[in-house]
């Protein structure tokens, strides 16, 4: 196994001295047990039921000025003495207004001093209870510790029992974080591969579900950060766990197998396939299915667009694009079998967004000719969602079918949203042919017609695609219609025009030049300059010989004021 020592380099300090280095490393391991050890004895605890809330009176006082306190601009003791006296009043009323900060989007700190208020009262009204509660899965810690300190006051016993089970859940979890850094340290400070190999093997047998996830995300790390392959005696021990109790284990596995891309591993993901129930891990399968492209998944995958799961069918629609994709080789008969199935489907309502879009990317993989009636449809403005219209057009283009040439173009000059004028750009590039389509295409590279410069760009990758396959004639009137208004654009088009109208197209460079010349010498060698490195030859000598000629020549004087000497201004 190639040296995995960059695992996490950034979050550490540089390393110590061999000595020391040994010493901490030790430490370290057995603090990573014990804490193991610590976790694993903790049982897990089930909530108890919610209780019923209590009845509160229905009239009180309003408190409208220390409510101000504690929703406003206040500092943390203002709010927090604002919401104790709300509290302490205890009317109903009251009551509700508290209540009414915990639905405030947003404001936290005033959330944090009510949850305070009702710790230093120890409050037992139970209508603060699931607002407490929900608060124990609020993303800011500092609004979570207010809210479990204020539930600890509450006497009831089924409140007790429920803030017992989220402590004991944080407690678990906090352990679990502390071994994962401690894992971490350890492998990092350990400088010997075979001790790293060996840590984890040992990672990946432990009975505890983090240190298994853990020794997997080091070694994915490693793969896709730097390419480092596990040792082969690792490789060896993860591959039984794609049979691991837990599933998020199970994805890990297949997810690596998957990123290594050995060909041997698809029979071994696609078997999983018959026992797995998780929705979560046949994703993932299919996902593989998919970039390890063996054509004995292609069956699997077709039956998997059945699935009850629309992420499951979408990962199963992605994969037969990938196992099918055009130019692949894979059996025409199965492609031909795929291509049916996804037709068929299509021939219903889809209602997922996510699923339609897989299967339209599948057959804009596929390229099939059969599907240029349902790619039409997809890209039509009556599908809502840019980018299943985006893989519509990829389809059309891949295809390549001329005839679709006018469903392309309405799109870039039409479409709403940049991307599909962008996917549109390329697809005209492919499928227009005629001097009216290129038209089309150069109204885009006008900016004050096509506001996304990404847009425009497109569009001239197009414009340069479909002016060559003009014939002579037709691509004559297409350079003439430049005139001097885009110099780099005229000199991009004169290094690809046909043989048989060179000629012509000098003359019209030349001219260019002249009349550039006359006005502005040194714009004049510029283009002159660009031209010898876009058309290298310059259109033969005798050209090349005017053009230098206009290169050579004196810059023209600029006229000067006429201005009167001091002796005549006096």
């Amino acid at each position: 196994m190639a040296s995995l020592k960059g695992h996490n380099q950034d979050r550490r300090s540089p390393l110590p001295s061999r000595r020391s280095a040994r010493a901490a490393g030790l430490c370290v391991r057995v603090i990573v047990f014990a804490l193991a050890a610590a976790l694993a004895a903790v049982p897990a605890a089930s909530p108890a039921a919610t209780a019923p809330a209590d009845t509160l009176p229905s009239s009180a006082e309003a408190a409208a000025t220390q409510l101000i306190k504690v929703v406003g601009q206040s500092d943390a003791a203002t709010r927090r003495e604002g919401a104790i006296a709300i509290l302490r009043a205890g009317s109903a009323d009251n009551i509700k207004s508290l209540l009414g900060v915990f639905e405030v989007e947003n404001n936290e700190q005033a959330k944090i001093a009510v949850c305070e208020a009702i710790a230093e009262l120890r409050s037992q009204v139970q209508d603060f209870v699931p607002k407490l509660e929900a608060l124990l899965r609020n993303k800011n810690p500092a609004v979570r510790k207010a809210a479990a300190a204020a539930l600890a006051g509450y006497s009831d016993p089924d409140v007790a029992a429920r803030l017992a089970a989220y402590r004991h859940v944080q407690e678990r979890a906090q352990m679990g974080e502390s071994i994962e850094r401690l894992m971490d340290t350890l492998y990092d400070t350990t400088t010997d591969e075979a001790k790293r190999v060996g840590l984890l093997q040992e990672w990946l047998k432990s009975p505890l579900t983090v240190m298994r996830l853990k020794a997997m995300q080091i070694i994915s790390d490693a793969l896709r950060g730097k390419g480092t392959k596990p040792a082969n005696e690792v490789l060896a021990q993860i591959r039984p766990m794609l049979a691991d109790g837990e599933e998020g284990v199970r994805q890990k596995v297949i997810g690596l197998l998957r990123d290594l891309g050995l060909p041997e591993d698809a029979s071994r993901i696609l078997a999983l396939l018959k026992t797995e129930r998780s929705p979560a891990v046949r994703e993932e399968i299919y996902k593989a299915l998919g970039k390890l492209t063996d054509p004995a998944s292609i069956e699997a995958c077709i039956a998997g667009l059945t699935e009850p799961d629309e992420k499951v069918a979408a990962a199963a629609a992605d994969a037969i694009g990938r196992l099918c994709e055009e130019g692949s080789g894979r059996p025409p008969e199965k492609v031909a079998a795929a291509v049916k199935a996804i037709t068929a489907l299509l021939a219903r309502n889809i209602e997922s967004p996510l699923l339609r879009r897989d299967l339209v990317e599948a057959m804009a993989d596929i390229a099939d000719p059969s599907f240029t009636p349902l790619l039409i449809k997809y890209a039509a403005a009556s599908e809502l969602e840019p980018t299943i219209r985006q893989a519509a057009l990829r389809g059309l283009e891949r295809i390549g079918d001329p005839a679709c040439v006018n469903v392309v173009l309405d799109h870039l000059t039409s479409d709403p949203d940049v991307g599909v004028r962008e996917v549109a750009a390329h697809a005209a590039g492919v499928l227009a042919n005629q001097p009216a389509q290129l038209q089309i295409i150069k109204t885009r590279l006008d900016r004050s017609v096509e506001s996304a410069a990404t847009v425009a760009s497109a569009a001239w990758d197009a414009y340069l695609q479909v002016f060559q396959r003009l014939d002579a004639a037709d691509q004559l009137v297409a350079f003439t219609s430049w005139n001097s208004s885009a110099p780099d654009r005229l000199v991009l088009l004169a290094a690809v025009v046909k043989a048989e109208i060179r000629p012509a197209v000098a003359n019209k460079v030349l001219q260019y030049a002249e009349t550039l010349n006359e006005t502005d010498h040194a714009a004049a060698v510029a283009f002159l300059d660009q031209l010898a490195k876009t058309v290298p030859d310059r259109f033969g000598p005798a050209w090349a010989a005017k053009f230098d000629a206009i290169r050579n020549a004196p810059a023209p004087k600029a006229s000067q004021p006429a201005t009167r000497s001091a002796k005549s201004a006096s």
